[in-house]
């Protein structure tokens, strides 16, 4: 008497779950694997996008409150249409009491040239979930200095911001 054969397929059962299991285990890994790829992917793709753009905004290393109007309309736009992102680029005057007898202060910014967006209506209680933010130096034109007659332009310290994201606000 053979107790426990149940027939050529039953005695195979115990052994097919661990081969199941591994295989699941492998496809799943091989998913997530592909997920992050393509998450870091993106990434690195939204950072080339707020690359350039941020490389447009300086491309001079100087500019003035015209010049940055004019660019914001012309090429800022055009390389966020070809990379398909949404941004915002603020340039800030970052020394305003340099030269003016005042106590400096490097955090107090003033003369802010504007706000240049291809996003017309942003909604300034909530921010976008994945962004990219850069913030470089640049040479700001500011009208009549401390000692100079008024109309002439002088330069001082400034901030660039870019802020680059993909999807509207509040999406991922």
């Amino acid at each position: 008497m053979r107790l426990g054969f149940i027939g050529p397929l039953g005695d195979d059962i115990p052994s097919i779950f661990p081969v199941v299991a591994g295989v699941l285990l492998f496809f799943m890994s091989i998913g997530t694997a592909t997920v992050r790829i393509d998450e870091r992917n993106n990434y690195l793709s939204l950072k080339r996008a707020g690359m350039d753009i941020a490389y447009a905004a300086m491309i001079k290393g100087k500019i003035t409150q015209e010049d940055f109007k004019k660019l914001c309309d012309s090429t800022l736009k055009e390389v966020a249409k070809r990379n398909a992102i949404y941004f915002a680029v603020t340039i800030q005057d970052c020394c305003p009491d340099i030269g003016s007898g005042k106590k400096y202060s490097p955090f107090k910014t003033r003369n802010d040239f504007g706000l240049c967006t291809n996003e017309e209506a942003i909604n300034r209680g909530s921010t976008p979930k994945n962004f990219i933010n850069f913030v470089h130096p640049i040479a700001v034109a500011i009208e009549g200095g401390p000692t100079g007659p008024y109309g002439a332009l002088y330069f001082r310290p400034g901030i660039v911001n870019v802020i680059v994201w993909r999807g509207k606000i509040g999406e991922k």
